[in-house]
């Protein structure tokens, strides 16, 4: 057995187990250990182009997204860019496309959830869709922005629609940022709707 590879046995033959989906069970198994969110919420994660851009720390925003995600409860999630789609444990997907910031929002409710925290590093595609999105669903919706310079105001008035917070955070902070996104799940209410949920 070599450092890269896990040799395991299935029907017979042997099949090498890549070392990085490895560590992706590890560290979906730390988040497991830690509980799961509460009530009926989820976590949107913007995976838009802007998320390449790098930080002052060098590091690329989508990278650090990922490590605050490593130190969350588990939950169900959704990442959002031309499309949305549910992930699973760490597979954040590579920043591509615009902000389809309505379909995060419509996909969380036909999945039964009411509380949302959405991360993100700008405004959506239509902030008149968004907006009718936001009215139509119902859902709370706290929003963290992590992107350059001042918050863009429809962000605010966005939360202020969804009955929600909206704060600015630096993203190269994983660990304060992560503490406050689990403050944020936390606040869920289990007798919200049907189940637990996060989206990205």
């Amino acid at each position: 057995m070599t450092s890269k590879n896990k040799l395991a046995k299935k029907q017979g033959a042997l099949t090498q187990v890549p070392l990085k989906a490895e560590l992706s069970h590890r560290s979906f198994a730390d988040r497991v250990s830690r509980g799961s969110f509460a009530g009926a919420s989820c976590l949107l994660l913007d995976t838009s182009s802007s998320m390449s851009i790098h930080c002052s720390n060098g590091k690329a925003r989508i990278k650090m997204l990922r490590e605050v995600v490593e130190k969350l409860p588990t939950g169900r999630m959704f990442s959002f860019n031309c499309d949305v789609e549910e992930i699973f444990g760490d597979e954040i997907p590579e920043p591509c496309g615009g902000t389809n910031m309505e379909k995060a929002l419509y996909k969380a409710d036909q999945e039964g959830l009411s509380r949302a925290v959405l991360i993100t590093d700008g405004e959506p595609n239509s902030r008149e869709r968004t907006l009718v999105a936001a009215r139509a669903t119902g859902i709370k919706l706290d929003i963290v922005y992590i992107g350059d310079g001042e918050m863009p105001p429809f962000l605010q008035e966005l939360a202020d629609i969804c009955g929600g917070s909206c704060s600015v955070d630096d993203i190269s902070e994983t660990a304060l940022l992560a503490d406050k996104v689990k403050g944020l799940l936390g606040q869920g209410s289990s007798a919200s709707k049907e189940s637990q949920v996060i989206a990205l």
